[in-house]
């Protein structure tokens, strides 16, 4: 697996690193991972799961980070997405909810309102969400790190890739530890 100029994974590289995790998992019998992919795959027979493995594993980390496919996730990684374009709901959980977010439908419209009021400016399928503090810290992140900043806290078209990249892996890293919390529990 090659890695970065800095040595730390790229977002893609740690997807796949997650995704050869559950693979083995299945391999190993795992009964807990093969739930995971069940949760996906309603009526995905045993030999069928253990015919394709690394590509249900691959398609079951992509669908728990909030991505419908690789091509998906390489385009909001890689800063190929265009706004309007369907993000996914990687930079959103569920338990963020309970917050009042400001909502808008395009770009120059969340753009203003981060300008106005501060705060994240985060993708969230085919809008845009701008979210503060708490928000963020329950998506796993600390609200304070550098690379916010960095990237301009606009998480569509950010200013600096690498920072990006690094807030990325972080929130990746979330979705693993939930991961594994939920299959030890």
């Amino acid at each position: 697996m090659t890695q970065g100029n800095s040595g730390e994974l790229s977002p893609i590289e740690k997807l796949d690193e997650m995704s050869e995790s559950l693979s083995q998992a299945i391999r190993q019998g795992d009964e807990s991972a093969v739930k995971r992919v069940r949760k996906f795959f309603d009526n995905l027979t045993d030999s069928d799961l253990a015919a394709k493995t690394d590509e249900y594993a691959a398609a079951t980390v992509m669908r728990e980070c909030g991505l419908r496919d690789r091509e998906m996730a390489v385009a909001l990684f890689e800063g190929r997405l265009q706004p309007g374009d369907d993000a996914g709901t990687f930079w959103h959980d569920g338990y963020t909810d309970i917050f009042l977010n400001n909502w808008c439908v395009q770009y120059e419209q969340a753009r203003v309102a981060l300008a106005k009021d501060g705060g994240y400016l985060l993708p969230y399928k085919e809008q845009f969400v701008v979210v503060q503090r708490g928000f963020i810290k329950l998506l796993g992140l600390d609200a304070n790190d550098p690379a916010w900043e960095s990237i301009g806290y606009d998480a569509v078209r950010p200013r600096d890739s690498a920072a990006y990249r690094r807030l990325a892996v972080a929130r990746l890293e979330k979705f693993r530890r939930d991961s594994l919390e939920h299959e030890q529990g």
